[in-house]
């Protein structure tokens, strides 16, 4: 019984992330210091710079396990092999930030792109 119990709680709990929610979640870094965003969600799976000087960060995850730097690219280039689909549910989320790290924009994909109510 408690195992049913736990079940459908955990359907519901995870039945209430959405994607707005997660969009919402990162309007709310727009206009902040990357640094801040780093040391909350830490070292990115990914980070270079842009021809206009600003930089694009990018994290990468795969279930809850962030993709570290060095397993980006072979992650990226399994993932559009694979047309997405892996099997596991996966988000992409990049933020760009100005040359005085003042975060611009944040853009995001994947299935796996969903939060509860900031």
């Amino acid at each position: 019984m408690k195992k049913v119990l736990f079940c459908l709680i955990s359907i519901f709990l995870y039945s209430c992330a959405t994607t707005s929610n997660y969009e919402k979640i990162l309007s709310s870094w727009v206009g902040g210091d990357i640094n801040d965003l780093i040391m909350s969600w830490g070292v990115p799976s990914y980070e270079y710079k842009m021809p206009s000087e600003n930089k694009m960060y990018i994290w990468l995850w795969m279930g809850k396990t962030l993709v570290s730097p060095k397993s980006y690219e072979a992650t990226i280039k399994k993932l559009a092999a694979e047309g997405g689909d892996m099997g596991v549910k996966w988000c992409k989320t990049s933020f760009s930030a100005d040359k005085n790290n003042r975060i611009l924009h944040f853009r995001f994909e994947g299935s796996y792109c969903k939060a509860h109510k900031p």
